[in-house]
């Protein structure tokens, strides 16, 4: 499912009575605020008061390891990033207003030269 199209309350309406809803990922919240995964995991929470199922954030421990292997992947072609848009460095207040819009549909980059 894309959770970047979904809030809390309403992903936990496509979950069974019982289930388990995952949450992923940071968000861009009313107010233009760029608060990442806290605010994601703060209206989990918060959601998670008032409905049946059970709210889990997704979380994870970045390794040497795992890094390795993620690399290996995206080196392999296996793995590739979806990318919305670039943007150049001298257009980051650009790329933020883009992204406070919530209409992103991958991940937005920024070039440093």
């Amino acid at each position: 499912m894309d959770t970047s199209l979904l809030r809390s309350k309403a992903q936990a309406a496509l979950v069974s009575e019982h289930g388990t809803l995952v949450l992923a990922g940071g968000a861009v919240f009313d107010g233009g605020s760029l608060v990442g995964p806290m605010a994601l995991i703060i209206s989990g929470g918060l959601v998670g008061r008032v409905v049946r199922q059970r709210i889990q954030p997704f979380t994870a421990t970045p390794t040497t390891e795992r890094l390795t292997a993620l690399a290996r992947l995206a080196e392999s072609g296996r793995v590739r990033p979806v990318i919305d848009r670039t943007y150049s460095l001298a257009e980051v207040p650009t790329a933020i207003r883009y992204l406070e819009t919530e209409h992103a549909r991958a991940k937005v980059v920024v070039t440093v030269p």
